[in-house]
């Protein structure tokens, strides 16, 4: 009798949490301004793996009136009270605090149970009202957040076998203060070259830009953004307008990028952010001096 093969399940990557705003968590409240408030309670969910890549999924609309001046507010994972992730940023008049926020990848969360809620912080420069209003206007101001758990894990007993793995290749966070002039109809670098490395040719990657900033743009004018590999390969990402304010916040309605490795293929690589606006603008992230509203961060993970 010949053997049978037995379907190998492992560890497997799965949904963690997935909150859905069901009640109205803003109507024109007015937080206050330089400190850290809480869009919602403390969310529990469990990691069952050692060595997993958490996937933060956040998507919706958190509309700020600043009411009479332009004013920058970011949005913030806080995993266990004690780590704080920077998510997405606006600046102007009216803006969503989480333009330019998709997906965030984190790592070192031990097996067990952990927490996570979102927070919003808002820059001196007068009063600003939040609204997100997900029962009374769901398909205006909905909030959705998904956790999702990657597992990375290598079989102990099979010799080549590795099963379901992910892995992050870059993770690389700019903390230097950056203003500079961008180039009408010209691709602009506003990260440079970052390096990275591919092992599986068979595997997918999954970019992930996380940037806040504030960008001088003339009112209707548009800037779009892609991610350009070693100098050949450009993927777009997302972009903006420029709004009553006359700024805007890069990425806003973007989404991960996923494409096969094979199109880089196996060895050593690079990944630049860059901007395209249609008229002239200028850049500014100040990632130190105006932390915690601005920042830059570009992931790479490698699904295999």
């Amino acid at each position: 009798m010949g053997s049978v093969l037995r379907p190998y399940q492992g560890f497997k990557s799965r949904l963690a949490l997935a909150y859905v705003a069901s009640t109205d968590l803003y109507n024109g409240d007015t937080p206050t301004n330089n400190t850290y408030v809480d869009i919602f309670a403390d969310q529990s969910f469990e990691v069952k793996y050692p060595g997993s890549i958490i996937l933060v999924n956040v998507r919706g609309h958190l509309f700020i009136n600043n009411v009479t001046v332009s004013n920058e507010h970011a949005s913030f994972a806080l995993i266990d009270g004690t780590t704080r992730y920077s998510l997405g940023n606006g600046y102007g008049v009216y803006h969503n605090a989480f333009a330019g926020h998709s997906m965030l990848a984190i790592t070192g969360l031990g097996v067990g149970t952990h927490t996570i809620r979102l927070q919003t912080y808002g820059a001196t420069g007068g009063p600003a009202t939040y609204y997100c209003r997900a029962s009374t206007l769901p398909n205006l101001e909905p909030l959705f957040m998904g956790v999702f758990e990657l597992a990375s894990w290598t079989h102990p007993r099979r010799r080549g076998y590795q099963g379901m793995q992910a892995r992050l290749a870059l993770d690389s966070v700019v903390t230097a203060d950056t203003s500079f002039a961008l180039t009408a109809s010209a691709y602009n670098d506003i990260i440079p070259d970052q390096a990275f490395t591919i092992l599986d040719p068979n595997s997918l990657l999954l970019t992930l830009v996380n940037m806040g900033s504030v960008d001088s743009l003339g009112a209707s004018a548009q800037v779009t953004v892609f991610a350009m590999f070693d100098s050949t390969t450009r993927y777009l990402l997302g972009g903006d307008m420029g709004d009553v304010g006359a700024m805007c916040s890069f990425l806003t309605s973007s989404g991960p990028r996923l494409f096969a490795s094979s199109d880089l293929g196996v060895g050593s690589h690079n990944v630049k952010i860059q901007a395209y606006p249609n008229a002239a603008a200028t850049h500014n992230c100040r990632a130190t001096a105006l932390a915690p509203y601005e920042h830059k961060r570009v992931q790479v993970l490698e699904l295999r």
